[in-house]
């Protein structure tokens, strides 16, 4: 069986309390007695006596039992009606509810205080000693008990300051990592990292510039003249590419002849006694191609 709850305590010492005033008043022996005394020599001496020291009486005379039985019967009836009106279940569960929030709230205000007001008092070796040395030797057990939880109470305090102090101290470097988290925008967003936007960017720009890079190499030589003669050792891998690569080519054939025929114009019959040539040769007329020579070709290198 669960343990009763606070509310049930109150609502039950309630229900006691409310049955108690509802039950009928009856007069006591004591007042009965001095009622039926009265109208006799003791009883009007009695009542000089309370005149003398200024209680009011009734003049000695002796109510008849008729009438206590009226007013009684009617008093009953009154406070029978005013205690079902009043001290209702519903009324009476109500006021337990008050009961318990109030002591729970006295509670709480208790474990919460401010600024660790617990722990301060504990850390600064307040006394919770037995107070009453006579009561401590009389219950001995009671006292070690005590002696045993204020230690106990003591070194949880200590403990709760430490784990404070070390929740603090997680939640400020908490704080300094929230910058770099995944799940917060980071504040700049141009710093290159692993698998970010920039480290994209830039290897598609190193794919471009190859690109670039090559077509250039292609299409010229080290010295920007074009070249008559370029072979692309890698076969193109798509027809609009083996288009595109024989229209090159032609470009590149027409240039050549054409810069050929212009650099023959400009020479004119000085071009029997020049030749481009590569490195280790000396200027000069071949000797060793006496037919070249005198049937005017040109070589280019």
């Amino acid at each position: 069986m669960d343990p009763p709850t606070v509310i049930a305590i109150k609502r039950a010492f309630l229900e006691l309390a409310t049955r108690q005033l509802a039950q009928p008043l009856t007069p006591s022996r004591t007042w009965q007695r001095r009622n039926n005394s009265r109208g006799t020599i003791r009883g009007r001496d009695a009542v000089a006596i309370e005149n003398s020291t200024g209680d009011i009486g009734d003049g000695g005379r002796r109510l008849p039992p008729k009438v206590i039985d009226e007013v009684l019967v009617r008093t009953n009836q009154l406070l029978l009606l005013h205690s079902r009106r009043v001290h209702t279940s519903t009324a009476v569960r109500h006021v337990a509810e008050q009961l318990d929030q109030l002591y729970q709230a006295t509670s709480d205000d208790l474990l919460a205080l401010p600024n660790d007001a617990g722990s301060e008092s504990l850390d600064r070796g307040l006394d919770y000693t037995w107070d009453d040395s006579l009561e401590a030797d009389r219950l001995p057990l009671e006292a070690r008990r005590y002696t045993e939880q204020v230690i106990q109470l003591q070194a949880l305090a200590r403990h709760r300051t430490e784990a404070a102090a070390r929740v603090r101290r997680l939640r400020g470097i908490n704080s300094l990592l929230d910058g770099v988290s995944s799940d917060v925008v980071p504040a700049q967003l141009s710093l290159v990292t692993r698998d970010g936007p920039v480290e994209g960017e830039l290897g598609r720009m190193r794919l471009l510039l190859a690109r670039v890079a090559k077509k250039q190499a292609i299409a010229s030589g080290s010295n920007g003249a074009p070249k008559r003669f370029t072979r692309v050792t890698k076969a193109p891998r798509s027809a609009k590419a083996v288009k595109a690569h024989a229209s090159t080519g032609k470009v590149m054939k027409k240039f050549s002849s054409g810069l050929a025929a212009k650099t023959e114009a400009m020479l004119g019959d000085r071009a029997g006694h020049l030749e481009l040539i590569g490195p280790g040769k000396k200027k000069g007329v071949d000797r060793k191609s006496d037919k070249a020579h005198q049937a005017g070709s040109r070589r280019f290198g």
